[in-house]
């Protein structure tokens, strides 16, 4: 089975993780890639200095309705993998 998406859901968007994940988008155009996040990164960590990181070809959702996310998690469920974090 050939997988044509990865969609990721994590808490917040992450510096830390931002990083691989462009990778994996600039590496596997082949791939459709999303980043699903529950919140804007939190004013306690902007205050610490972290800024909004750079997810490049990756397509970014920020608190979407929950119409959208069944939509994520109905689209090609055979041909889709989630990664859950956080």
């Amino acid at each position: 089975m050939r997988f044509e998406q990865v969609i990721f859901w994590q808490v917040n968007p992450s510096p830390h993780q931002a990083p691989w994940i462009r990778a994996l988008a600039e590496r596997t155009p082949a791939l459709r890639i999303t980043g699903v996040f529950q919140a804007e990164l939190s004013k306690s960590r902007l205050e610490l200095g972290w800024s909004p990181p750079d997810y490049g070809e990756t397509s970014v959702m920020i608190a979407p309705e929950e119409s959208t996310i069944r939509q994520l998690l109905a689209s090609d469920p055979e041909k889709t993998v989630h990664i859950c974090t956080g």
